[in-house]
């Protein structure tokens, strides 16, 4: 199987917890790293979230200051919110994916389940999330 067509893995845990913190940044964006499993040659498995130091949350944006992320951190792409409910990429957004890894979530408001998630790769392209409980 070509890794580029494997959905983005992600536990459900992961999941709730970012649409947690969505919430509770509304109207603002919110932002972080996703941490795969390391030996994982798809990058597409999420381990966990990260949470950069100097993240900027604003009204329709999210800064993360990459210099900021840990050597060995895994890090295989981002999850950020779209308090709009709008859950397709930004121009920023694609410019962000391509610098970020290969997986990628934009949640979108109301931040309730699955539903409410989209999956990307780096460049922008729909990619099926797999939620494992």
């Amino acid at each position: 199987m070509d890794p580029h067509s494997r959905p983005i893995s992600i536990p459900r845990l992961v999941l709730e917890t970012a649409f947690a913190a969505a919430r509770k940044s509304l109207p603002l964006e919110f932002g972080a790293i996703l941490r795969g499993i390391k030996g994982d040659p798809s990058g597409r498995a999420v381990k966990e979230m990260l949470l950069l130091p100097g993240t900027v949350q604003g009204h329709g944006f999210t800064s993360f200051h990459l210099t900021m992320m840990p050597l060995s951190s895994e890090g295989i792409g981002t999850i950020h919110s779209h308090p709009s409910g709008i859950k397709r990429p930004s121009d920023a957004d694609l410019l962000m994916f391509s610098r970020t890894g290969n997986s990628h979530i934009i949640i979108g408001n109301p931040f309730r389940d699955e539903s409410d998630a989209r999956g990307f790769d780096s460049q922008g392209k729909p990619v099926e999330i797999m939620l494992l409980d």
